[in-house]
């Protein structure tokens, strides 16, 4: 692995001997969840329910901590975090004016793209981060961060996020099944104070995991190669 990240560094113009003029600058904007989605599928539509929770104010702060640390020991990156929001990027790409973030090679966009339910023919996306529960009692605590490249020399943009990473990896970070998730008699439609607590426990495990591994391997190198082989 450590060959093929060289490799892929030198691909994308940095050099490995650490010269500082070859070093990319990166723009981080953060866009995370505020809340805990609870998403419900009912035995019938009419029984399907979406409600959202507050959340412990300290979970944002804990996740933005682990993300800076992974993200200024990427090699070959001088990363900091900016005051822009999306839309003001969104913007810049429409109009194909990136002045006002031409300090940076790269912005990048770490958010909860949330996760996607699939039931035969049909499917709904399941936004933030939080838990799905079914009328049959099973419950699937859900998050899902990604990453949005922009390299602001041409506009184009790369994203990618760990869905499709290996089961193993799904199953411990992304989509946690729970079966029998609620008591005999327990209120299904609104999460008590021991089920908050529990989902943001397992969602702070999952965001560990995630972190790592979504800076921790050669993807985001292959996806930054893309950013700067591919011409718009």
């Amino acid at each position: 692995m450590k060959i093929v990240t060289i490799l892929l560094l030198m691909l994308i113009g940095i050099s490995t001997s650490g010269q500082e003029n070859a070093i990319k600058n990166v723009g981080v904007i953060y866009v995370l969840s505020d809340s805990i989605y609870h998403n419900h599928l009912g035995f019938t539509i009419f029984e399907n329910f979406n409600k959202s929770y507050p959340q412990n104010d300290s979970i944002n702060v804990i996740i933005k901590g682990l993300l800076n640390k992974e993200i200024h020991n990427i090699k070959g990156f001088n990363a900091s975090t900016i005051d822009f929001g999306v839309n003001e990027i969104r913007n810049m790409v429409e109009n194909h004016d990136f002045s006002p973030v031409s300090a940076y090679d790269i912005i990048m966009i770490v958010k909860d793209v949330g996760t996607t339910t699939t039931r035969g023919y049909l499917s709904w996306s399941n936004k933030g981060r939080g838990i799905n529960t079914e009328a049959r009692n099973i419950a699937k605590i859900y998050a899902n961060l990604g990453v949005e490249l922009l390299n602001t020399s041409n506009g184009i943009i790369k994203t990618y996020n760990l869905y499709s990473h290996s089961y193993e990896l799904r199953n411990k970070a992304i989509v946690r099944i729970r079966k029998k998730y609620f008591s005999p008699g327990e209120n299904r439609k609104e999460l008590n104070n021991e089920k908050l607590t529990d989902i943001q426990e397992n969602l702070m495990e999952m965001y560990r995991l995630q972190v790592k591994v979504l800076f921790d391997n050669d993807q985001f190198y292959k996806t930054v190669s893309k950013l700067f082989k591919e011409k718009k």
